[in-house]
């Protein structure tokens, strides 16, 4: 009886091994076409010919795959030419590929339009993948994978070197915290010491290192985080440090410090990636350093990312990944050449780029080990119930007394909760 039992049970997974190289065999000998989105129009030659010469030679290693590139059409009164991910994805014919921020695949993921893209990592084997885990903790949604993140743009420290040595003050470096950013900013003798925009995105990244949101994990509700102790207390040390400084009169937007740092006016300001390597030829005057950590708390970087997903759609998900595969993943001269405009998430591409051992980009790549979620992205819609209305009442925060900070937020947080469910529901019935 044992016999006959073993000798089904063998019988049964070859049947099972068979069917599986009989699918795999399809998959290899099949024709594809697949279509990828493309977020700039055909005439943008320079950043077109990268993608366009990835294909020629991803085509010759691949003769039954064919790869076409869906461009971007410009869109009246819009500056950008990129498209909405979420409304292809939501069409009837969708790209097979599409290029999403680090908060569009939570949206994608709760319509059900994007594939969980692990179990496409575990077939095609996951050994010449060199992303750190970190980062791909951060894509990960539900216990899915639905993009593969190719760029990351951590936050650091952007400063001018000529200001400094003015000073004579040594440039910061390494495991520094923001109580030092604070005191060398007093030192600083400029119309600004530094600069730190008021608003949302520097109190996520000041609350990063404290291990703490704005919003509850499931991106429910602000009540309670954006109120908690803690982000009370980083609003009382945010407003401190505006104070040190008579010139700071009214709370900055980004754009704001981005401008007095560009016309040397300040030292120093919390930058994001794309923006440092955008401003690469400038490294002789300008530096960069590590992104601070308060006193007795840990290392972390609220990282943006950019990455690709394949759609639910898609007819042929396995040739969509060898694409992916070969334009962000494998080391070939493509993949080089198409990480020439960010910083990759790949170690390996990094180190052959040359990435690692630039004296800039090597301090963002070892960012990469602090990778952090950002909170504003557990909830597709918070960037826009952070609206103007309640930009201006977070402003109001700089001139309010200590002892009014939490009731404040805490106004604060049940007007965004109301935001955030409105947007929701008429998301819902759209």
């Amino acid at each position: 009886m044992k016999i006959r039992k073993a000798i089904l049970t063998t019988l049964i997974l070859l049947i099972v091994l068979t069917i599986s190289a009989c699918n795999k065999s399809k998959i290899e000998t099949e024709p594809a076409e697949i279509h990828i989105m493309v977020p700039f129009v055909i005439e943008d030659q320079i950043n077109s010919k990268v993608y366009q010469d990835a294909v020629v030679n991803f085509e010759k290693l691949n003769p039954l795959i064919k790869v076409k590139l869906d461009y971007a059409t410009p869109q009246p009164n819009e500056e950008s030419y990129s498209l909405d991910p979420i409304k292809l994805l939501e069409s009837s014919e969708p790209p097979d590929i599409v290029q999403l921020s680090a908060s569009q695949p939570i949206l994608a993921d709760k319509k059900g339009l994007l594939i969980d893209l692990l179990p496409l990592m575990q077939a095609n084997g996951s050994k010449g993948i060199s992303i750190p885990q970190q980062i791909l903790d951060t894509a990960v949604i539900n216990g899915k994978l639905l993009q593969i993140p190719y760029a990351v743009y951590p936050n650091v420290v952007y400063y001018n070197k000529e200001i400094f040595d003015q000073a004579k003050i040594s440039y910061p470096q390494g495991d520094w915290t923001w109580e030092q950013f604070r005191e060398i900013s007093k030192k600083l003798k400029t119309t600004y010491g530094s600069i730190l925009s008021y608003d949302s995105d520097t109190l996520d990244i000041l609350m990063g290192s404290m291990g703490k949101g704005v919003i509850s994990s499931d991106g429910k509700t602000t009540v309670g985080y954006l109120d908690s102790p803690e982000v009370v207390q980083t609003i009382q040390w945010l407003n401190a440090y505006y104070r040190d400084d008579d010139q700071k009169k009214a709370p900055m937007t980004y754009i704001d410090a981005f401008e007095q740092f560009d016309r040397n006016k300040t030292a120093g300001m919390v930058i994001k990636a794309g923006d440092v390597l955008s401003n690469s030829a400038n490294k002789d005057t300008m530096g960069i350093a590590p992104l601070p950590h308060f006193e007795g708390s840990n290392r972390a970087n609220q990282i943006g990312l950019s990455g690709f997903g394949i759609s639910q759609k898609s007819k042929h998900p396995e040739a969509a990944w060898k694409f992916i595969e070969y334009l962000t993943l494998v080391k070939n001269v493509d993949s080089i050449k198409f990480a020439e405009g960010f910083l990759t998430t790949s170690k390996s591409i990094a180190d052959a780029s040359g990435q690692s051992s630039d004296p800039i980009k090597s301090i963002l790549v070892d960012e990469m080990n602090y990778a952090t979620k950002s909170w504003v992205n557990i909830n597709p819609y918070f960037g826009k119930a952070w609206n103007k209305a309640l930009n201006a009442e977070f402003a109001e925060l700089l001139t309010t007394d200590d002892s009014q900070i939490q009731l404040r937020l805490h106004e604060l947080a049940l007007k965004l909760d109301l935001e955030l469910t409105r947007l929701k529901d008429v998301d819902d019935l759209t």
